[in-house]
């Protein structure tokens, strides 16, 4: 056993096949959990401490030229306090707060038409949760250029 031991402390994933092989123990622990117990010192899983899931969602999915688009990350169970969020996949343009969970983003006119997506994820108490669903949007370019009021004049025109 002192040879599992030392393997066990080398390569931790085979570390349980070969205590199997050593020890003769017939059943392995459940995946993910290398000595069979969660958090309560019983074999099983712990439901005490769900992953938290997320949900992304987004301001304006057709954007114009100049305006902000802001994505939004919310649990959509438990409470957010102490919540760290972050949005892939990176972008240099993306203002993050990790916090509150928001992202914003500053339409340029070279975006225009481009599709730009992104999902969240959350860590809450060191749990990570699954990326959220995906988001996407297209910015448009610019606003259509309202046409020019011409005045009209309301005093008679010569030769009436």
């Amino acid at each position: 056993m002192l040879l599992a031991g030392l393997t066990c402390g080398l390569a931790t994933a085979s570390c349980v096949e070969l205590q199997l092989l050593l020890g003769g123990a017939r059943n392995p622990p459940p995946a993910g959990n290398s000595n069979g117990n969660d958090n309560d010192g019983e074999p099983g899983n712990d439901n005490d401490s769900p992953v938290p899931a997320v949900r992304l969602s987004v301001s304006n999915p057709s954007p114009i030229v100049g305006e902000e688009v802001v994505l939004t990350c919310s649990l959509t169970s438990g409470d957010a306090a102490g919540a760290s969020f972050s949005f892939e996949p990176f972008h240099p343009r993306l203002i993050v707060d990790a916090a509150r969970g928001t992202a914003r983003f500053i339409v340029s006119e070279s975006d225009a038409g481009t599709e730009f997506s992104f999902r969240c994820r959350a860590v809450v108490d060191g749990l990570s949760s699954d990326l959220s669903n995906e988001v996407s949007f297209i910015p448009v370019g610019e606003a259509p250029a309202a046409e020019p009021s011409v005045p009209r004049s309301t005093a008679p025109t010569s030769g009436s």
